[in-house]
């Protein structure tokens, strides 16, 4: 049997599994496919990867469906990527699997985590983490609050002293204090 579509069935019966229907290795194609640019950038070769299934999963198309299909079409590194690349999705490092690690790390609710992911236990302990940082960014935004309030109060203290004395300034004090020294004499 040839080497490569015995390498390409591996990859696909292990994206099946994962996604719980056939056509994995499309379904994680598509997957990466709809992510966003930005996600894509996050994460050191995503584009080559994904090229590069695209490619060999044409590859594979070409094998099983046109029979004038030259059998040389593939190299031995073709090989070495199905490969390495069924590892990688095994051990965690494929761009699916990183791009939700990325996605826990910012916000642990909105990801949807797919059946290959990380155990229970990892995501429990990171939950806790994201939630101490949170805590943490809430009692700096609170400090920040008061700090911003008696700065203003005190501004506030400041101009109120400034109008009371220019208000006492512009009084005539001389006339009011013989006001009283002639109504205090005449009694």
């Amino acid at each position: 049997m040839n080497v490569f579509l015995e390498e390409y069935k591996h990859l696909e019966k292990l994206c099946s599994e994962m996604y719980g229907q056939n056509h994995g290795v499309t379904l994680y194609i598509n997957d990466m496919e709809q992510t966003s640019g930005y996600d894509r950038r996050k994460i050191a070769g995503w584009d080559q990867d994904f090229r590069r299934l695209k490619q060999l999963r044409h590859i594979r198309n070409a094998m099983v469906h046109d029979t004038s299909f030259d059998e040389n079409a593939y190299s031995a590194e073709d090989i070495v990527f199905l490969q390495d690349f069924y590892q990688r999705i095994i051990n965690g490092n494929d761009p699916l699997t990183k791009k939700c690690k990325l996605e826990r790390s910012v916000s642990v609710s909105t990801v949807s985590i797919p059946k290959y992911s990380f155990p229970e236990k990892h995501i429990q302990l990171h939950v806790v983490e994201s939630s101490n940082e949170t805590k943490n960014d809430n009692i700096k935004a609170i400090i920040i609050a008061i700090i911003m309030a008696a700065v203003i109060l005190l501004v506030v203290i400041g101009v109120m002293l400034t109008i009371y004395n220019v208000m006492v300034d512009s009084l005539d004090v001389t006339a009011i204090y013989g006001h009283f020294k002639s109504s205090y004499l005449t009694i």
